[in-house]
């Protein structure tokens, strides 16, 4: 047996990969049968009772009458006007075979076959697929306001409130089409009372911007901006900045959501000197479906933040909220939850927490 040479080998290995991909791409273009001669592969564009309009696929745009036809096969859907019917809607064909034998013109789809005389036919065209219409951007926006009263050597009253709305674009998309922002705020107020003590009033301020891009498989890549005050551990200002990337998980009735992001946080106390620092942000985030009722889920949620610092030995800060949601109908839900706040390098007091009972309204207005 001859052996092949290395051109031969080559023009062999050309041929095999092409005839697929001529193939597939053959298989989305229509196709003209002539009577004589070789098929043609392109798009179709109109027809008459004199001859059809076919635009192959190296740009060359042929005219051929009907009596030189011998089939047709198209991959869209047509609209045929008949003069036999002249009040008759037109005949709407989806990828349709038409066939042509002495002047009778034979339409096939997969739910009919029409005969028709190829002097009957008035207009044959091709209808443009309907563009998808853009996924709505969807918002929601809830209202919590909470309440708590602790009795006993010091009667605690905490009262708050938190404010969250999200915007998701194109929810039914996995890929950068996805956006997501949110905007999140927090406040807290709460007086300490203890007999023979001055009373204690603890402000406690959160916001948090973010704004999130879907990239696949559950990625996604977040830009954010915090700011937090807390009296109770001197701090007047905090704020960090930052970006990085997050994964989005869900097992049954289990979300998981862990994140990573290089952040500059910048602090500043009450009657002690600022600082600035880049770090790393850490969290994670994980949600259970307990329970479905007829308002929906009874949701119980957990997440945690720690962020160390980089250029400062020793200084880190953790955040831990948990929470238990139990609707009581599509709108209205009672909500109990608690917040854990450790500073490593706070100037008073390193770790600040607050317990808090309330209900939460949900609104979804109308998508754009």
């Amino acid at each position: 047996m001859a052996r092949l040479t290395r051109a031969q080998i080559g023009f062999l290995t050309i041929l095999f990969v092409l005839l697929p991909v001529s193939a597939a791409a053959a298989a989305d273009l229509d196709e003209v049968q002539p009577r004589s001669g070789h098929t043609f592969y392109g798009t179709f564009q109109h027809a008459d009772k004199d001859h059809i309009s076919f635009l192959t696929d190296a740009g060359v745009t042929l005219t051929i009458p009907w009596n030189k036809v011998q089939a047709l096969e198209l991959h869209e859907r047509v609209l045929v006007k008949s003069a036999q019917l002249p009040g008759a809607p037109p005949l709407d064909l989806h990828s349709p075979h038409i066939t042509a034998k002495n002047d009778q013109i034979v339409l096939t789809d997969r739910s009919t076959s029409q005969p028709l005389r190829a002097q009957d036919i008035v207009s044959m065209t091709p209808v443009a697929p309907e563009a998808a219409a853009p996924s709505p951007a969807t918002w929601t926006a809830t209202a919590s306001p909470a309440f708590s009263l602790t009795e006993g050597s010091q009667i605690i009253q905490t009262f708050g409130a938190q404010i969250v709305v999200k915007r998701i674009q194109n929810p039914g998309e996995l890929d950068w089409k996805r956006q997501q922002t949110s905007l999140t705020l927090d406040a807290t107020n709460t007086l300490l009372e203890q007999t023979g003590s001055p009373s204690i009033r603890i402000h406690e301020y959160d916001g948090q911007a973010s704004h999130s891009v879907s990239l696949a498989d559950g990625w996604y890549a977040v830009v954010l901006a915090s700011g937090y005050h807390n009296s109770a551990q001197n701090v007047y200002l905090q704020q960090f900045y930052g970006g990085g990337i997050g994964k989005s998980m869900s097992l049954k009735n289990d979300t998981f959501e862990f994140a990573a992001e290089p952040v500059y946080v910048g602090q500043h106390f009450y009657g002690a000197a600022s600082d600035g620092f880049p770090g790393m942000r850490l969290s994670e985030e994980n949600g259970v479906l307990l329970k479905k009722t007829e308002g929906g889920y009874i949701v119980w949620t957990e997440s945690i933040a720690y962020i160390p610092a980089f250029t400062i030995s020793g200084a880190w800060q953790i955040r831990g909220v948990t929470a238990l949601s139990i609707p009581i109908n599509k709108k209205l839900t009672f909500k109990t939850s608690y917040f854990d706040d450790y500073m490593e390098n706070a100037p008073v007091r390193k770790n600040y927490s607050a317990t808090t009972v309330g209900l939460t309204i949900s609104v979804s207005p109308s998508s754009k």
